[in-house]
């Protein structure tokens, strides 16, 4: 029997979350990698909540098109959410382009801050598509 689609969804967050846990403290890895992994896992719960209430929704990596396809649809997610916007960069122009100077200690990238994003993310999600997956 084939996974559904927000379960599959969901196991690859959590391999993005994980693999970001694993190198988040190490100064070698990038804050582009970190940033990616942190956006690529967020996506995909959101991905895995719309497809869960059979919301539409395009092939992208721009999170904020997707919080609107949530508010559009009417699924209420948490408020702190909105701050992931932020990561949508790293899923495509930091990948091949550069990631510009910090122009201030304040607007430098905080990995924890992402961490705790998806985290969130991850969370609301198994909660929804848990209970999605007891009901099928």
């Amino acid at each position: 029997m084939p996974l559904e689609p927000p379960l599959v969804l969901l196991g690859k967050a959590r391999d993005d979350e994980r693999l970001a846990l694993l190198v988040a403290g190490n100064t070698t890895v990038t804050d582009e990698q970190v940033g990616f992994l942190a956006q690529q896992g967020i996506e995909k719960t959101l991905k895995a909540v719309l497809s869960c209430h059979g919301l539409a929704y395009r092939r992208t990596h721009d999170l904020s098109e997707l919080l609107d396809a949530l508010r559009v649809g009417g699924v209420a997610y948490p408020p702190g959410l909105d701050a992931c916007v932020s990561l949508t960069p790293f899923a495509a122009e930091m990948r091949y382009d550069y990631l510009p100077p910090e122009e201030t200690p304040e607007k430098r990238f905080d990995r924890a801050t992402a961490l705790r994003l998806v985290r969130l993310a991850l969370e609301w999600a198994e909660g929804i598509v848990g209970r999605h997956d007891k009901q099928n």
